[in-house]
């Protein structure tokens, strides 16, 4: 009994840490919906890509809040993406290449996200 305990701990303080460490994080996008919902895009990890054309491998997370400010919903999923810098940019993910054109910024969540990652220092 108590070995199972002491292997889902670690596993449920790790989650925990992740979740807030997310949170933390200022979102690279913003999208407003109806009755004042809005839905936050943030970085929770970035790295080197291994794949040659790219520069970075980043993994988005999402999430909503209510028109109070309150979180609504948190994505678990693993939004994968993969990030080229140089002329012309250009975001993978789900099997397509977007070349995001110089657009507004906070129109196209693929730009905003080649501007956070490729402009910003890393940290």
């Amino acid at each position: 009994m108590w070995s199972r305990k002491i292997l889902i701990l670690p596993f449920a303080i790790a989650a925990s840490v992740i979740q807030a460490r997310s949170a933390e994080r200022p979102p690279f996008h913003v999208s407003h919906f109806q009755d004042d919902v809005t839905v936050n895009l943030t970085v929770t990890s970035l790295q080197a890509s291994p794949v040659q054309d790219y520069d970075f491998d980043v993994t988005i997370g999402l999430t909503e809040f209510d028109s109070a400010g309150s979180i609504r919903y948190i994505d678990q999923g693993s939004h994968d993406v993969r990030v080229k810098c140089d002329s012309p940019g250009k975001v993978f993910i789900g099997g397509a290449v977007y070349v995001p054109t110089s657009g507004v910024a906070g129109s196209d969540w693929k730009e905003d996200l080649l501007i956070s990652v490729c402009m910003s220092p890393v940290s």
